[in-house]
């Protein structure tokens, strides 16, 4: 049974972040099963065909071993409604295949932000960035440590820092980024309540 997965970004039969996805996984690996276990995602993927035109997400599930690979087409979810989820117990510091504490109802939101003691998390399945004009800031509080925010950081073009709620008046754009996306869409915000209202720009 699987416990882990990665979602890699295959754009025209290109490998997105891969040598990112598998440090994660070697982190990952090290802390619940030891140093006996080696996972090569390089090695795994040369082992099958993969698409050479198009948008897709490579899943690939694991434990000690990987026990999955599955490609499907890929397109980017707008957002439009956000709701604010305060919970300070939360954790998700691994990709792991049990996202129940991630998990949200909601009719009218399309995606939720957790907030824990007051300082911005991530939304359900992303990172998320903010920009009050000058910089693109992302929050320090994390829940999972993702790929792209990695990148990112690491290109200087965004910077981590504690972002608590009450922050959100000093910015007006936001984007989610993750494996999949950076910042292909962003949105302008109002707060409205326990809510984001989001319209897009890009």
């Amino acid at each position: 049974m699987s416990q882990f997965f990665e979602s890699i970004k295959l754009l025209d039969g290109n490998i997105g972040l891969l040598e990112l996805h598998q440090e994660r996984v070697n982190k990952t690996t090290l802390f619940h099963f030891g140093e006996n276990i080696h996972i090569n995602l390089q090695e795994e993927l040369s082992k099958i065909t993969l698409p050479e035109q198009g948008l897709f997400k490579v899943k690939i599930s694991y434990s000690q071993t990987i026990t999955n690979i599955e490609i499907a087409p890929y397109s980017l979810k707008n957002h439009t409604k956000i709701k604010i989820i305060q919970n300070d117990i939360i954790q998700y510091a691994f990709k792991t295949t049990d996202r129940s504490v991630l998990h949200f109802e909601s009719h009218e939101a399309d995606d939720v932000i957790f907030v824990r003691e007051n300082y911005i998390c991530d939304a359900s399945y992303s990172n998320i960035a903010f920009y009050d004009g000058n910089n693109w800031t992302t929050p320090n509080t994390y829940l999972l440590a993702g790929v792209k925010r990695s990148a990112l950081i690491s290109q200087n073009k965004i910077s981590p820092k504690p972002i608590c709620i009450d922050d959100l008046e000093n910015f007006y754009l936001i984007a989610f980024i993750n494996a999949m996306r950076d910042f292909e869409k962003i949105y302008t915000f109002v707060k409205k309540g326990d809510y984001l209202i989001l319209d897009p720009v890009i």
